[in-house]
This record gives structure tokens, sequence and C-alpha cells, in this order.
């Protein structure tokens, strides 16, 4: 279970990011190009429900409220064999902010979807 927050504290922002960059790692075109492995289960971010998707850079999380689109996450798969967090908006564009929680939460997880490397 996720007490981090992070997308919480980026539903305000993500409306201020309309000229960033797609996150890097995550396609635009992901929904379509990815593979979806779940759909609208509910995810261990808050109170919301994810439509899964796996491609060769990681997995998305593509995250929603009721019906409406509130944010991707991104956990990327790195060359080492460790894995980059990232969050975007509805549209997939980069939101920053804290990433630790995430690293600190997904660090110990027992599922291989997830593999940190130390």
């Amino acid at each position: 279970m996720s007490s981090g927050g992070t997308l919480e504290k980026h539903r305000a922002d993500a409306s201020a990011e309309t000229s960033a960059p797609i996150v890097p790692g995550l396609p635009e075109d992901f929904r379509a190009t990815w593979p979806r492995v779940a759909d609208r289960i509910a995810s261990e971010h808050e109170r919301l429900v994810a439509d899964v998707y796996e491609g060769d850079a990681g997995i998305a999380e593509d995250l929603f409220w009721g019906d409406a689109g509130v944010g991707v996450y991104l956990i990327a798969r790195e060359e080492d064999g460790g894995a980059r967090f990232a969050v975007g908006d509805a549209r997939g564009r980069v939101v920053q902010g804290n990433l630790e929680p995430c690293a600190r939460c997904h660090r110990d997880a027992p599922n291989a979807l997830y593999p940190i490397k130390r």
C-alpha cells in the first residue's frame, strides 16, 4: 500500500504541465502499442483503479478516478537490473516531484514485476 501520496500532490500540478515532455521510456501511444495485462484493477496507489500495460521498457499503470484519467505511473527497467520511477499526467507528460516514496515502497516488494537492484 502506498503512503507516499505522490499522485495527490501532482493532480494540481498536472494541468500546469502543458508543455512537459513525454515520460522517458513511455511511448505516447503506449495504450495502443503495449499489451494491456490488467483491466480496471484496484491500484495500490490511493483509491484508484488502473489499467496495466507492459512493454519492453517497463510497466505502466494508467490510473483512473471513476472514468476520469488522472495519471500514469511508470516503472522502467534499467540496464543494470534496477528500476526507475516516473509520474505522468493523464496525457503521459512528465510531472516533477519526489519519487523517493516510490523507490522506498517498491524496494522490498516481493513481486518480480518490480525488481530493484541494490
